[in-house]
C-alpha cells in the first residue's frame, strides 16, 4: 500500500498561522495529529490534542506547545462556534473563517467571560441556531 501525504487545508492553515501565530512546526504537529480540516477540529478529542503535544503522543518527549498554548487550541472549537453564532446559521451561511479569523478577534474571544460569549457555564461554546438566526436577522 502506498502511503498518501495528508494535506492540510486552508481554513485550518489560516486558524494555525492567524488566530494561533504559529508557523510550520504547529502545521506538522496538526498533520501528525491528523487534524487536517475543519470537521477535524470541530471534533478535536484529548487525543488528537496530545499528539500535537507530544511527538506521536508520546509523553516521554518534551512537550512541543506550552500549558497555555494547549489551553488556546483547547478553545479554538468555541471559537469557530462563536464566530458563527455572532455571523449567521448553519449551512446556508457558514462563517468565512479565512476572513473573519483573526489573532485579534480571537483575543476578545479569550477575555470574555461565559456570559459574554453566550456560552456554556465552562466557557466554551456550543452552536446556537437561535443565537446565529438573531445575528443574521441583525447582520442583513
Amino acid at each position: 500500500m502506498v502511503a498518501t501525504r495528508q494535506l492540510i487545508d486552508q481554513v485550518v492553515l489560516h486558524i494555525i498561522k492567524h488566530v494561533l501565530e504559529k508557523d510550520n512546526d504547529m502545521v506538522i504537529c496538526f498533520k501528525e495529529a491528523g487534524l487536517t480540516n475543519i470537521v477535524d477540529i470541530m471534533s478535536m478529542s484529548d487525543s488528537h490534542l496530545k499528539k500535537v503535544k507530544f511527538k506521536n503522543g508520546d509523553e516521554t518527549t518534551a512537550p512541543r506547545i506550552t500549558s497555555a498554548e494547549e489551553s488556546e487550541l483547547k478553545l479554538i472549537p468555541s471559537y469557530i462556534n462563536w464566530e458563527q453564532n455572532n455571523y449567521a446559521t448553519l449551512p446556508d451561511n457558514p462563517v468565512d473563517l479565512i476572513d473573519t479569523a483573526s489573532r485579534y478577534r480571537f483575543n476578545i474571544f479569550l477575555c470574555l467571560d461565559a456570559n459574554g460569549r453566550q456560552g456554556n457555564t465552562d466557557g466554551t461554546v456550543s452552536y446556537s441556531h437561535t443565537v446565529a438566526f438573531e445575528s443574521e436577522r441583525r447582520n442583513r
